[in-house]
């Protein structure tokens, strides 16, 4: 039997014969490596008394913007959103410098796009695939970061674009590499039940795919691999938003491909919507929401093993409760960053936090 100390879990490797023993032991051999470095920069972290600083500007408090890592700049990418019922249209950078994180504005170009957007990785390139609702035409766009000229450029005119919709969400396949897009609101019924996948290669939306997953809005997906034989295939997970009544809903969803598969833990996160998920050594990390009477401040991980695989994470400092925030993952500082949101009065936050996968610190008030 082997111990994972960041999953808090053991797993037995007895049972297994060789190749798939040594492909899974390798596995788990990487997520003890990235469990001790998480480990690592909590003790750190604490010693620095749960703050770690962004140097110079930052953007301004807003809702319902996009967060995205850009493997390419190796930088974290956030665009618009809304300050109370001003729409907001820029750009912004957050990197590693010799003097620390910090936030830069970009001088791009950006689509005017209303609140309630998403953004995820694209496939191609490495750069931020970005879609909305035009706040001008009412169009549904797709646009893509240039990470040379530092312009957002659309990737499709002309082509089909899934409808027009607001507080959709979307998540990158890693096993497929596809960019999958569910749900969201509709004019005609409220909510909407239709999956789109964005074939990076072709740039074109595939879709729309009929399934089994209910129509909802204000959810959330991530990707996970984590427990999945072989660690060599993995799905994306979907979990809460609220129904066409405004029920938040409290179910988890998985789509492989082909058609919404879902599952009921025994342990899970009560119904919320406006929550956020981002992956980080193969699980999935969700944090707040509102669940009808109050926004959230709880952080819970999805290991994607057994029955009762949300784990309820108990960090000594977490940010404050918030729903609408954006959630997205570092890939070189194996961490996630949370920014923004609207707090437990309604009122826009700016404030930056960052992840290590048992631990929350500041960034930037």
């Amino acid at each position: 039997m082997s111990f994972n100390q960041c999953s808090s879990s053991w797993w037995d490797e007895s049972t297994e014969t060789s190749p798939a023993r040594r492909t899974r032991r390798a596995g788990h051999v990487r997520e003890l490596i990235s469990s001790a470095l998480a480990l690592c920069l909590c003790l750190i972290f604490s010693a620095m008394g749960s703050s770690v600083s962004a140097q110079g500007q930052r953007p301004s408090p807003r809702h319902g913007h996009a967060l995205a890592y850009s493997p390419a700049r190796a930088s974290m990418i956030l665009f618009g959103g809304a300050y109370g019922d001003q729409i907001l249209s820029d750009t912004w950078e957050l990197r590693q410098t010799v003097d620390g994180l910090k936030w830069k504005r970009l001088r791009a170009t950006g689509p005017g796009l209303r609140p309630g957007l998403a953004m995820a990785e694209n496939p191609a390139g490495g750069t931020p695939l970005l879609v909305g609702t035009n706040a001008l035409t009412g169009a549904f766009e797709t646009w893509e970061f240039d990470v040379a000229t530092k312009e957002w450029t659309r990737a499709n005119p002309g082509l089909l674009n899934p409808p027009a919709r607001p507080s959709y969400a979307m998540a990158l396949d890693e096993s497929r590499g596809v960019v999958v897009l569910f749900g969201g609101g509709d004019t005609a019924s409220g909510v909407s039940a239709d999956t789109w996948e964005w074939d990076a290669a072709r740039k074109i939306w595939l879709g729309p795919f009929a399934g089994l997953l209910p129509a909802r809005t204000g959810h959330a997906m991530a990707f996970y691999s984590r427990g999945l034989a072989g660690g060599g295939f993995g799905r994306t997970l979907l979990f809460g938003g609220e129904d066409a009544a405004n029920a938040k809903l409290p179910d988890g969803w998985f789509w492989d491909g082909i058609d919404w598969l879902t599952s009921i833990p025994l342990n899970a996160p009560t119904a919320r919507s406006g929550h956020a998920m981002a992956p980080l050594f193969g699980s999935v990390y969700l944090f707040g929401g509102h669940d009808g009477a109050q926004a959230l401040s709880d952080t819970w991980r999805w290991d994607g093993t057994v029955a009762t695989s949300w784990l309820r994470l108990t960090p000594a400092a977490r940010p404050p409760a918030r729903s609408r925030h954006a959630m997205a993952t570092d890939g070189v500082r194996e961490t996630i960053f949370l920014f923004g949101g609207l707090d437990a009065n309604g009122n826009d936050l700016g404030d930056t936090w960052e992840f290590s996968g048992c631990c929350w610190s500041l960034v930037a008030p």
